[in-house]
């Protein structure tokens, strides 16, 4: 019962939970791209070409799987595979973006290894099959694609050995078909004579050079391995047929050591020196490099630990000891002094380990320019924290191992945690990592035993990213006041938040904010304050001050000039009384080392001008803005001030090919203007402006209109002139006209009355 319970929910789960996930990575190898994905166990799969649509299809039967795409593209351009796309349950499409083919082999039983290289070229049938693993399937058509699965020597290379000779890759033995280094090199006979051999030690040196450079170039993808299926040696082979056979081969091969030499001496050293070489892995700095923790004695304190690895590295004669130079460099680097261990680095750069120049930079919290950790975040060991933290532009689509790095975090050195915790925490919020970065700030306050002000200072920066703006507020109230390190900062932070809930600031903060910016006005972080100090100035309605300090900050980046001229003007536009507008912008003084004000932020001015009343500098404004008649805004505000200063024609020209509501009412105050009351009066009619239309045609003379409006004051008005007057005989009156004539001159008294009071001017205007 309960296997068919199981077996029954098990049915109502959706297929692609129980897809298996087939994870999709790339990388550049030089002349060619790489796509490596791990086929699910019994799972049959082929490569078919598109050359039509330059596109190859990769298809999985046999298992119910899914191509995961979300880090294709985050080592590679699109150059070569212009895209990846899921068209279906276990089919993914490889759209080409050059004129390339494809070569694929099999590592490690079930690793699918597909390169994009140029020069080769596709089958030229669509639907060709270009590789496959499928029983009774037709042979590839094209011949440049091999699947090297078989191959026992490469298959071997990722075998790990443990017993009696534990190692990586196969056992170490001589293999009759690869070619022999000869003894000695074919050099000219009489350098030879007049050169001394070298020494041992130089020969040894010498060889690790070439081996390392080997290694190097492989890793690089600059060489390629020609494998070769390698007899058994325990066969009938002969000693002869193996000398006669290694003769062949060294008739193909003259002189391998010559042939090594000229070929890495034309190489760019550059790009091969401190490479490292990956068997059967990722790329991944060993931890035993990155103990920072043990590199110095835990009771050693820091001014002991120099003086003995000094002593140590300067010898007699100050001559420098290159072995001790590392060590010194690691105790330094060990107490987070970066520059120092540079410096004690560079007295030897061929001897200097190339991490440990890393790590000098990254402990500082500087920029890595030698990236040893780029491409490690994926790591399991501590290489992911240095590569997180090397990483200047960490996002929310980049892969790493959080518990990985947070392990790493905490076997760090206290110091190093209070240093490197909050550079961490702001690279996981950065990238949306909230909890790893809140996760980091619990295990530094456990370490600390306290919650210090630059953890108190994190846990703010956490809220105020989130939205909580009151325990943001909270947290920064004491640190922005109490004179602490982390002080300046969280003024920056506590201006933000009051232009976020649109609240002036005290002014205890506006002082601090100057003070600082003006203590570190040559560093990046005394930009930041003046930034700060001017938005405060600006919140709390200072326009005056604030347009001083903006005047005065002439050793500020001009972008950042730039923008803060817009931003002071954008508030003084918005915010600011009549009086101080005018004050700063009629005439406005340029600002030193900032840009013309924008297009909009002129605009913004003109139209504020414009309705308080003043014309001739909002048409000022207006003519400093780029190509103002493409603008429909800059005609509308243009023609209103043209109309203000009594300039109706010049105004409906500007308004020529508009629409709108706004427009017709210009267009019918300029036609009032110009004494076209009959047409005025139409627009107001159709805009639905009743009063306005009747005031036209008052104007026009238009009475029978009028008269038709029973609610103005100008209607009876207008039915009393259309009203025909009574016939007297001015000889001999009747009672009953005289009554007539007194009650239409009584009535006609109250009209004019009402006429009057409607129209009344008042005093002052």
């Amino acid at each position: 019962m309960r296997r068919l319970i199981i077996a029954l929910l098990i049915s109502f789960i959706p297929s692609s939970i129980l897809a298996q996930e087939v994870i999709v990575r790339t990388g550049e190898h030089g002349d060619f791209t790489r796509l490596v994905m791990r086929i699910p166990a019994g799972a049959d799969w082929s490569i078919k070409a598109d050359p039509a649509k330059d596109k190859m299809i990769v298809e999985l039967r046999g298992q119910d799987a899914e191509f995961d795409l979300s880090a294709a593209f985050q080592r590679i351009d699109r150059s070569r595979i212009s895209e990846l796309t899921r068209t279906a349950s276990g089919v993914l499409e490889i759209e080409l973006g050059c004129a390339c083919g494809a070569e694929t082999f099999v590592a490690d039983g079930n690793l699918l290894v597909i390169d994009v290289r140029p020069g080769i070229s596709m089958p030229e049938n669509s639907g060709s099959i270009v590789a496959t693993n499928e029983p009774n399937s037709p042979p590839p058509s094209a011949p440049q694609v091999t699947n090297r699965e078989d191959a026992p020597l490469l298959s071997d290379l990722g075998r790990v050995r443990v017993g009696a000779s534990p190692g990586v890759g196969p056992l170490k033995q001589p293999d009759p078909l690869l070619p022999r280094l000869p003894t000695r090199m074919s050099v000219d006979a009489e350098m030879k004579e007049n050169k001394p051999e070298l020494p041992i030690s130089t020969s040894v040196r010498v060889g690790g050079q070439i081996a390392e450079d080997l290694a190097a170039a492989a890793t690089a993808g600059l060489l390629t391995p020609a494998v070769r299926t390698v007899p058994d040696p325990l066969g009938s082979t002969s000693a002869e047929q193996v000398d006669r056979s290694i003769a062949a081969e060294s008739a193909s091969t003259a002189d391998l050591a010559m042939q090594i030499v000229e070929g890495l001496a034309g190489a760019d050293r550059s790009g091969l020196s401190s490479s490292r070489v990956s068997l059967g892995g990722e790329n991944c700095i060993s931890d035993g490099k990155l103990e920072l923790a043990n590199w110095v004695d835990p009771d050693t304190d820091a001014a002991t630990a120099f003086a003995e690895w000094r002593s140590d590295l300067f010898g007699e004669f100050d001559k420098i000891n290159p072995k001790k130079m590392n060590g010194y460099a690691r105790a330094l680097i060990h107490f987070g002094f970066g520059a120092e261990a540079r410096q004690v680095l560079d007295m030897n750069p061929d001897v200097a380990d190339q991490t440990l120049v890393s790590l000098s930079f990254l402990v500082d919290g500087e920029n890595d320019p030698t990236g040893i950790f780029s491409g490690q975040m994926e790591c399991l060991g501590a290489a992911s924290l240095w590569s997180v933290l090397a990483d200047s532009r960490l996002g929310a689509e980049d892969n790493f191992d959080q518990k990985a790095v947070l392990r790493a975090f905490e076997n760090l050195p206290s110091h190093l945690k209070r240093h490197l915790g909050p550079i961490l925490a702001q690279k996981f919020e950065a990238a949306s990592y909230s909890d790893s970065a809140k996760e980091v700030y619990r295990r530094l306050e456990r370490s600390l035993g306290a919650e210090t002000p630059s953890i108190s200072l994190g846990r703010a920066q956490i809220d105020l990213a989130a939205g909580n703006l009151n325990a943001a507020e909270q947290r920064l109230k004491p640190l922005s006041e109490q004179g602490s390190p982390e002080t300046p900062e969280a003024i920056v932070a506590r201006v933000r938040i009051a232009e976020a809930k649109e609240e002036k600031l005290p002014e205890r903060i506006l002082d601090l904010a100057e003070a600082y910016s003006n203590e570190l006005r040559d560093s990046a972080e005394g930009v930041d304050l003046w930034q700060a100090h001017l938005r405060g100035l600006l919140l709390n309605g200072a326009f005056e001050q604030a347009f001083g300090v903006l005047q005065q900050g002439k050793s500020i980046p001009r972008d950042v000039m730039t923008d803060m001229n817009e931003v002071a003007v954008g508030y003084l536009v918005e915010k600011s009384e009549d009086i101080t507008f005018l004050k700063l912008v009629v005439p406005m003084q340029v600002v030193a080392n900032a840009a013309p004000l924008r297009d909009r932020t002129l605009l913004d001015i003109a139209d504020r001008l414009v309705k308080i009343g003043m014309p001739e500098p909002a048409l000022s404004y207006l003519d400093q803005i780029t190509n103002p008649e493409s603008d429909r805004a800059v005609r509308l505000i243009r023609a209103a001030a043209l109309l203000d200063i009594d300039q109706p024609a010049e105004a409906e020209i500007h308004l020529v090919g508009l629409k709108g509501e706004d427009v017709f009412k210009l267009r019918a105050e300029a036609r009032r203007k110009m004494g076209d009351h009959t047409f005025a009066g139409e627009i107001y009619e159709q805009l639905g402006e009743e009063a306005d239309a009747t005031t036209q045609a008052w104007l026009s003379g238009d009475w029978e209109h009028v008269a038709d409006d029973s609610n103005s004051a100008f209607s009876e008005s207008a039915r009393l002139l259309q009203t025909a007057q009574p016939a007297l005989d001015l000889a001999i009156p009747t009672l009953a006209e005289v009554e007539t004539l007194t009650d239409q001159s009584s009535s006609s008294l109250n009209t004019l009355r009402t006429l009057l009071d409607a129209t009344r001017i008042e005093s002052g205007n």
